[in-house]
């Protein structure tokens, strides 16, 4: 018994020397001693009731009183994470942040939270296959996508609804299937609970949308690319996306995919220091959009030309670029080029964080529940329960 008493009681010191006086104020350490019993009760005194206030009830205690005055200066909402509707590929990156106090009338001060839009292009070559199909949910899932585009689908018209139900659920989708030659190219689907998808203009090789962000009350320009091998057939695109510049003007323009290109020298390793014509041309229409690299991680090859080989070529062909007016407003934006899946390209994610304040919902009273028979009588009780 000795031994066990004099083990309870280091235990509670340490807790003593690890608590801070904000955390828990006694009056006296020897107050906190007498609560730890003298005499533990032996196992056949089964008949009688012995109540015995171990340590830890006693920090608890003091914890909960603590915790009571902290909560009258200030107001603190418990801690929840926003969800969608329920569905495997649903949901979004929510998380709380600091808390403010109330103000001088007591009312409660909203909830700040940080939230995290992600948005995300992959060139996934072919979409009839259902472990394709599986391999796309896992990475909407993975990385709480609110938008994904599957570039180079291969889906033709009269399968793409009963594909785009099995991909994006309850999501809503669309696709440039109409401009397409040889199955559908791009193919577009998100969350509408978080985001609102109007497109602007579509051709065979980009779709230019306008991404509504409901709970930041923002807007977005957002162009998804997928241009063609051959470089002379990507010249309608780059003259497209110039010309779709001017109607963006002064807004945020962020234009991700897949472009089939490279912009740099050190974008591929196949060691030539020759500037092609198709390199430059894409420098040309970079230049006059005035379209930057986001700040990024992750893989920076995003092609492999034969990924079950060793001698295969590595190229940077698939870009997340925005303008300035996006880089200014969006400071903490960055994209994330996430390993080798199913496909030969990886698939790029564009990660938004934004605060969003959740306002309290101010409590609600019908009057007509005090007609109700028995609503005294339900009063009167809680009131002697609470006596």
């Amino acid at each position: 018994m000795g031994y066990l008493y004099k083990k309870r009681k280091e235990r509670v010191l340490n807790e003593i020397r690890g608590t801070t006086s904000f955390d828990i104020q006694f009056k006296s350490i020897n107050s906190l001693l007498q609560a730890i019993p003298t005499k533990l009760a032996s196992p056949s005194r089964n008949k009688e009731t012995v109540e015995v206030n171990n340590s830890f009830e006693v920090l608890n205690q003091a914890d909960n009183e603590t915790s009571a005055e902290f909560n009258k200066e200030y107001h603190v909402y418990p801690e929840r994470v926003l969800r969608d509707e329920e569905s495997d590929i649903d949901g979004n990156d929510t998380e709380p942040i600091n808390l403010g106090k109330k103000n001088s009338e007591g009312a409660s001060t909203p909830v700040v939270r940080l939230l995290m839009n992600s948005f995300a292009t992959w060139n996934i070559r072919g979409l009839n296959r259902i472990p394709k199909q599986k391999e796309i949910r896992d990475v909407v899932a993975g990385n709480n996508l609110c938008f994904c585009a599957i570039l180079e689908s291969h889906v033709d018209v009269s399968k793409l609804s009963n594909i785009c139900a099995s991909v994006f659920r309850n999501w809503q989708w669309t696709s440039n299937n109409a401009m397409s030659n040889g199955g559908t190219r791009i193919i577009m689907g998100w969350n509408p609970v978080i985001i609102n998808v109007m497109v602007i203009d579509s051709s065979d090789q980009v779709m230019h949308c306008l991404f509504d962000l409901m709970r930041e009350n923002k807007r977005v320009y957002v162009s998804i690319v997928y241009a063609k091998n051959y470089y002379i057939h990507r010249r309608s695109l780059w003259d497209n996306l110039c010309m779709h510049s001017s109607f963006v003007g002064n807004h945020p323009w962020v234009i991700m995919g897949d472009f089939n290109v490279s912009l740099n020298l050190d974008d591929s390793t196949a060691g030539s220091s020759n500037v092609t014509i198709a390199m430059r041309e894409f420098r040309e229409c970079v230049d006059h959009m005035r379209m930057i690299d986001v700040s990024h991680s992750g893989l920076h090859y995003t092609w492999n030309q034969r990924p079950n080989a060793l001698d295969g070529i590595l190229k940077k062909i698939d870009r997340v670029m925005a303008n300035d007016v996006f880089i200014n407003e969006y400071t903490n934006a960055y994209a994330v080029f996430l390993p080798y899946r199913i496909s030969d390209h990886c698939p790029a994610v564009l990660k938004i964080p934004s605060t969003y304040v959740a306002r309290a919902k101010p409590f609600k009273f019908s009057n007509f529940i005090v007609y109700k028979e028995g609503f005294d009588d339900i009063i009167r009780r809680v009131l002697m329960i609470c006596e």
